[in-house]
């Protein structure tokens, strides 16, 4: 009798370790290849004479979720956030691994730019979010590694390729 409930127990276990690894989600890898499938689009964009791919974040739900997880972004890669009709769009860091560079873009320029962002302490709540906001009405906002935008300018030109759909 014994025997039978040691048994039961292990196999209770076991499939609730399984069923633990199936639910749990494991930190999205960062490459450009990799998270295609959560964007809409793939796109070019030019940042003064710099170009950099970007994934597009179309969807309120991309926009939401942006590069929180990440644990790297490939340089000379990014993501790029559209606002139509142009506005004050405030971002966060939350759930974010890695540090950014912000850089804010209205009427194709660069209006500016939260350099060196760093992410939250672990556990830190939301309500105790540092929040960016641009200086004015954005039309764009564009989020590279750290460094990435070390040789912009405020005033440098902007613009996207048509993004091509993945």
């Amino acid at each position: 009798m014994r025997n039978k409930i040691t048994l039961v127990l292990i196999l209770l276990l076991i499939a609730a370790g399984a069923g633990y690894a199936i639910w749990q989600k494991p930190a999205q890898k960062v490459s450009l290849q990799a998270s295609t499938e959560q964007v809409a689009s793939i796109s070019t964009v030019t940042v003064g004479s710099k170009k950099f791919i970007v994934e597009v974040a179309t969807s309120p739900e991309d926009q939401s979720r942006g590069l929180s997880g990440r644990t790297e972004l490939a340089k000379g890669t990014g993501m790029l956030f559209i606002f139509e009709p142009a506005q004050i769009q405030s971002f966060w860091m939350k759930d974010m691994i890695i540090p950014l560079d912000i850089v804010w873009v209205a009427n194709d320029k660069i209006i500016g730019f939260e350099r060196n962002v760093p992410p939250p302490t672990p556990g830190t709540p939301p309500e105790k979010l540092t929040i960016y906001s641009p200086p004015a009405a954005i039309d764009y906002v564009l989020e590279l590694n750290v460094g990435d935008s070390k040789e912009l300018k405020v005033g440098d030109s902007f613009s996207l390729e048509t993004a091509k759909g993945v």
